[in-house]
């Protein structure tokens, strides 16, 4: 997540996409986590302390070892440093009480399903809403007015372009810009994006690193958006006026 950031950071002045950053992070959480366990259990993710001793041992004598000998050293010796917190975590999640384990897997099977239905309910209710508001057609683009809702796009399978009720009082060139920013969003796949973000964070509810990727996924996905529309023309100051 830190490494995202300042990556982020570093990249949201040139103009390219921000959100491939923390898709990449997300999922690079989400991969060595449920990875952990095998991981835990290769030996050959263990350091090769038999060379280190040999090279050590060939080096104290007074004997001359070669410039390969001692890189291996030297790589061998970080690496085993580098690794020795990861070592100890696992040796101490092997040591504990099997009552703690099943209580973790509980625990965590608990707080998924719980993410999970309030995930589900919050998107079966924004379904249900949305349902319930006229359909019209603004400017050619196919969308449903709600009393105060939006400007957004709800649902996956179809995702419908939602507007408030005010923005039919809006200038023309104001209506535009909301659909051609809410357009963007459907035709770069973002509701199933962020869909998934949310999955793999109902699954490790308890990480605050992933509810903090979330949140920055979410303000990438805008900040892309933005920067997609006016590369199709809009004006900066009406834009940023609108917004």
């Amino acid at each position: 997540a830190a490494a995202a950031l300042l990556l982020h950071t570093l990249r949201k002045g040139n103009g390219a996409p921000l959100r491939w950053i923390w898709i990449g992070a997300m999922t690079l959480t989400v991969g060595l986590t449920v990875s952990a366990p095998w991981r835990g259990q290769i030996e050959s993710a263990s350091v090769d302390l038999t060379r280190v001793t040999q090279l050590s041992t060939t080096a104290v004598s007074g004997h001359t070892i070669t410039m390969w000998d001692r890189a291996q050293l030297i790589g061998t010796e970080s690496v085993a440093i580098l690794m020795a917190p990861l070592h100890a975590g696992v040796t101490l999640a092997g040591r504990a009480p099997r009552v703690v384990h099943y209580s973790a897997l509980l625990l965590w099977a608990t707080s998924c399903s719980v993410a999970l239905l309030l995930l589900a309910t919050m998107y079966r209710r924004a379904v249900r809403m949305r349902h319930t508001w006229s359909r019209r057609a603004l400017f050619g683009v196919p969308v449903r007015v709600s009393p105060d809702a939006g400007p957004a796009v709800i649902g996956v399978a179809p995702p419908e372009i939602v507007v408030p009720r005010w923005l039919l009082e809006r200038t023309p060139e104001e209506q535009q810009l909301v659909l051609e920013h809410e357009s963007s969003h459907v035709n770069a796949h973002d509701p199933w994006l962020l869909l998934t973000a949310c999955l793999a964070v109902a699954l490790m509810p308890w990480n605050p690193a992933m509810w903090f990727m979330l949140a920055r996924l979410r303000l990438a996905v805008e900040l892309d958006c933005d920067r997609r529309v006016l590369r199709a023309g809009a004006r900066k100051r009406s834009y940023g006026q609108l917004l």
